[in-house]
């Protein structure tokens, strides 16, 4: 780094921009303070302060100063396909081995391959990236709605929850795409709480509901030990030739404030995964697609 000065704060910065996802509180604290001790107001009045930016126009309420939205470019969008899918393969081989290690007798998984991760997410992305007809726009992780304040004893994989975002969102006129794992779509499926097993049976009204989202493409179901994430990643990024024509895909604010939508890059992107497990590959690579915080409980179950 630098010795001091503006030099030295630019080069933290940047630094920082590449590589931390997000400060807790005590960090904040301790940076602030740091800044303060270092350049004091007097270094071009460095304003060292938390403040919450407006989600509609970008400013900084105490600078006045406007983010800006980093995209990637083409070559770096390239460069994290190939990445993303490399990395499905990696993790489908890691999760296999413990499997195994935990059950060397089982013989659920004693012909599976690698490969097939990789082959399962090519072929979603060349499904996504060639399909016709109207294109998504909104792309759920559905794990993470489905388990949003689940982690209880008798919390379960809440389709309610995931019916009650696509709603939502349909209402805003988007077109849906919800990305589940596998296991959830089986009429019985386990689930972990606090690194204990739970069994769950699945409703008549849920099995009804994740067929009719099958049925018009509503639904991606990721295979068994592939990871869920790396699917709703990649296909944030893709263009989806096929069904958008070439068109690119975005909200202007002044479509979004006629039409009740977020204004910004499609496909848009629900969750409240801040990718904590990828930021290390990922962090540095990802800034185009939009990303929508679902914070927001639904209502009880009727």
């Amino acid at each position: 780094y630098p010795a001091g000065g503006r030099a030295l704060f630019d080069a933290v910065a940047a630094d920082m921009a590449e590589r931390v996802l997000d400060i807790e509180e005590a960090d904040a604290d301790a940076l602030r303070t740091s800044l303060a001790a270092c350049f004091g107001g007097s270094d071009g009045g460095l304003v060292a302060e938390r403040v919450a930016i407006d989600k509609t126009t970008g400013v900084c309420p105490r600078t006045g100063t406007r983010l800006r939205l980093i995209g990637l470019e083409e070559d770096q969008k390239r460069q994290m396909h190939g990445d993303l899918i490399t990395m499905s393969g990696k993790q489908y081989e890691e999760y296999l081995a413990m499997v195994k290690k935990r059950d060397p007798s089982g013989k659920q998984y004693r012909n599976a391959d690698p490969g097939k991760a990789v082959e399962a997410i090519t072929n979603f992305t060349n499904w996504l990236d060639e399909r016709e007809g109207e294109p998504y726009t909104a792309i759920v992780d559905g794990a993470n709605v489905a388990y949003y304040g689940q982690g209880f004893a008798g919390g379960t994989f809440n389709y309610h929850q995931l019916q009650f975002m696509v709603r939502a969102l349909e209402q805003m006129n988007e077109n849906v795409l919800v990305v589940v794992p596998e296991k959830y779509t089986h009429d019985r499926y386990n689930m972990n709480f606090k690194k204990k097993k739970a069994s769950r049976t699945m409703t008549h009204a849920t099995r009804s509901l994740i067929d009719d989202w099958a049925a018009v493409r509503k639904l991606y179901t990721v295979p068994s030990l592939c990871l869920d994430d790396y699917y709703w990643m990649l296909a944030s990024m893709l263009l989806q030739c096929g069904s958008a024509r070439g068109w690119p895909l975005r909200v202007s604010p002044r479509e979004a404030a006629a039409g009740g939508q977020w204004p910004g890059a499609r496909l848009m992107l629900v969750t409240n995964n801040r990718m904590r497990d990828h930021c290390g590959v990922i962090l540095p690579r990802i800034r185009d697609p939009a990303s929508a915080h679902s914070a927001r409980r639904p209502p009880p179950a009727a």
